[in-house]
């Protein structure tokens, strides 16, 4: 189906008003769900909350091996050009990015993906 797809089709047939985004993979902890809704739910004028991304995999067994290497630079990535900027961001009161991997939102505000203007010749 394709993520674009599953995205439309999520918005067009969800009854909720709060729509929460995840990757396939992505594993949430104990209290993730009431956590990235509670600002909204307490604050209506919260249009939508981001989650904290960290790869699972890092561990500090053997540094050097590319196993452990690639779960590093994810992690820093995630680190540095998500969750850092979006914090900053937050302080200002605004976000312009929601990760997929595990974002809330009010059903009324994100437009979906069929209302998304087309670039190029597609």
């Amino acid at each position: 189906m394709g993520k674009r797809k599953a995205i439309q089709t999520g918005f067009t047939t969800t009854i909720g008003s709060i729509v929460i985004s995840l990757d396939s993979d992505s594993v949430l902890e104990k209290d993730s769900l009431r956590n990235i809704v509670s600002p909204m739910i307490h604050d209506p004028v919260v249009g939508a909350v981001a989650g904290h991304l960290a790869s699972l995999n890092v561990s500090s067994h053997n540094i050097f091996s590319l196993a452990c290497l690639l779960p590093r630079l994810l992690d820093i990535v995630y680190e540095h050009v998500g969750n850092l900027p979006r914090t900053a961001l937050s302080a200002e009161g605004f976000v312009t990015i929601l990760p997929g991997a595990f974002s809330a939102g009010w059903r009324s505000i994100p437009r979906p993906p069929s209302t998304y203007p087309r670039r190029g010749n597609g």
